[in-house]
């Protein structure tokens, strides 16, 4: 059985943020989404591979216009996220 992954990218980076809010971790903003998709793969059945990892994200055009370097950093981190 061929396994297709669709990731959030804007809800994963805020969620990622809130739980270094709750935890003493230092930033855990590297993550490896292949990796963590890989790891699901046993829950599809041991014939299960790893067809593809594709990201998606929104651009941050909800901020303020006082956050503009946020929505830069957004936009510029979505245009150079090599396919995974």
């Amino acid at each position: 059985m061929r396994v297709a992954f669709i990731v959030d990218g804007f809800n994963v980076y805020h969620s990622i943020r809130e739980a270094e809010k709750l935890t003493a971790a230092r930033p855990q903003r590297w993550l490896d989404l292949q990796g963590l998709c890989a790891s699901y793969l046993p829950h599809f059945g041991r014939a299960a591979t790893l067809e593809g990892v594709y990201y998606f994200s929104a651009l941050a055009r909800h901020l303020p216009h006082t956050k503009t370097s946020s929505c830069a950093t957004s936009h510029t981190s979505t245009r150079s996220r090599p396919p995974v």
